[in-house]
């Protein structure tokens, strides 16, 4: 893979990435000398890992001390020892999608779509075909249309994800460094990180990010055209199915009942929902389960298009 100004986009320039931008975060920053006196290591020893010399040995214990140094997170952690050789759960590249979850995920009355370890759509209900259309173009392989190439290389996405710049943007970049530091042998992932990256505002964002695990949980706005273009909020439920290491099940809930209602009325009136070869669909009770309430801090408006 190549970055947008030519240099090859490795492993070590991941570890130097991930070094210089957690040291540059502490108070001061400290030097990497301190640094070196805080791991109990030698100058020399630090500035090789820093520079993201990657020959060299590092042991899992070493690599820890670094880490509660440097005050890193959970995924940044996990992030560091996968860049210098210490396996931390990794998976193979690999997609199944058997008959029950296709039946499970298109009989549910809630946006929900599959993306694979590229984020490459495999699959997409009624409901999230309402909400972005684009989602319907699946080939004849199975394959359809790109998550990530849709966010960072379309004005629509840009438009539909509030505030992208701000949020969405950078959390999503983010999931993908941590994506490539635990696939480096996915070619496909890599051919979409390396379209990505072409755009200079892209790489730039790459180099900046810390890893970002999943957005299990998250509370984020979106504005649709299925809505009048009204924004509404949202929790993302994500699921990684057991069959398909590194593959998502992508719930898209509307906090508000009635944000739910207007999705369950269109489904409704729609004469190919549910597909004949689906099972019965859920309860009115269990379609209005009672959502948990939006943060203090995520309530108002977060910023307009772009931001």
């Amino acid at each position: 893979m190549v970055r947008a100004d030519g240099e090859k986009l490795t492993a070590g320039r991941e570890l130097s990435d991930l070094m210089r931008m957690a040291r540059q975060r502490l108070p001061g920053p400290p030097s990497q000398e301190r640094m070196a006196q805080r791991c109990g290591m030698s100058t020399t020893w630090y500035g090789r890992l820093e520079r993201g010399d990657t020959s060299a040995h590092y042991s899992a214990e070493s690599v820890h001390r670094v880490a509660l140094a440097l005050e890193l997170n959970a995924s940044e952690t996990d992030h560091l020892l996968r860049l210098t050789g210490h396996a931390t759960g990794a998976r193979p590249e690999h997609f199944e999608l058997s008959e029950a979850r296709r039946i499970d995920v298109l009989s549910r009355p809630l946006p929900t779509y599959i993306s694979d370890s590229a984020w490459d759509v495999r699959l997409a209900n009624k409901a999230a075909i309402l909400w972005l259309p684009w989602m319907a173009q699946i080939g004849p392989t199975g394959v359809g249309p790109n998550v990530m190439k849709w966010v960072f290389l379309t004005a629509e996405a840009r438009y539909t994800l509030v505030p992208w710049r701000r949020i969405w943007a950078p959390l999503m970049m983010a999931q993908m460094r941590t994506a490539f530091s635990q696939q480096p042998d996915n070619h496909r992932l890599r051919e979409v990180i390396d379209d990505i990256l072409t755009e200079p505002d892209n790489e730039q964002m790459w180099h900046a990010l810390a890893p970002y695990e999943h957005p299990d949980g998250d509370i984020r706005q979106i504005r649709l055209p299925f809505y009048s273009d009204r924004i509404i909020d949202i929790e993302i439920n994500a699921a990684d199915p057991m069959q398909s290491p590194h593959a998502r099940v992508m719930s898209l809930i509307p906090i508000h009942a009635s944000d739910r209602d207007e999705i369950y009325r269109a489904l409704r009136h729609d004469a190919d929902y549910p597909p004949d070869d689906m099972p019965h669909s859920p309860s009115a009770g269990a379609r209005h389960q009672t959502m948990r309430s939006l943060p203090p801090q995520t309530r108002g408006d977060l910023g307009g298009v772009g931001q």
